[in-house]
């Protein structure tokens, strides 16, 4: 037993936490919990997006996929280059400045998140199923 799920099941005391069938969703929210300082900014992006489109396939999933798209979307940004295509300082130093935030912001949202996958889970077919 992974001890996040563990911790995640004593957080919101939702046995669905501890079955199978959250193993996937389990797998693409986990890069949540380990965002460092100097994380490529582009995977951030790809798996928060990984993470909403698994979402949006779920029973209920078009609502929440909004909702943690919402929380995990990377602000639009335009770069500013030199006549040879090279940043210019300033566009560096906003670039830094905008991933980091980006960064601040995952993490920030992170709980949000979490609830909000935990509470989806309760519409999900394999729950009814074992009933």
């Amino acid at each position: 037993m992974d001890s996040k799920k563990l911790q995640l099941f004593r957080q919101y005391k939702d046995p669905s936490i501890l079955s199978s069938q959250f193993h996937p969703l389990f797998c693409r929210m986990q890069f949540l919990d380990s965002i460092e300082d100097d994380a490529s900014v582009d995977t951030l992006r790809h798996d928060a997006s990984e993470l909403v489109s698994f979402v949006a396939e779920l029973n209920m999933g078009r609502f929440y996929a909004g909702q943690i798209g919402m929380l995990t979307r990377c602000p639009h940004w335009t770069a500013i280059t030199k006549e040879d295509g090279s940043l210019t300082l300033e566009s560096r130093a906003e670039l830094e400045s905008r991933d980091l935030a980006y960064r601040k912001q995952l993490r920030q949202n992170r709980d949000k998140v979490y609830s909000l996958l935990v509470e989806l889970l309760r519409y999900q077919p394999w729950l009814q199923e074992k009933r």
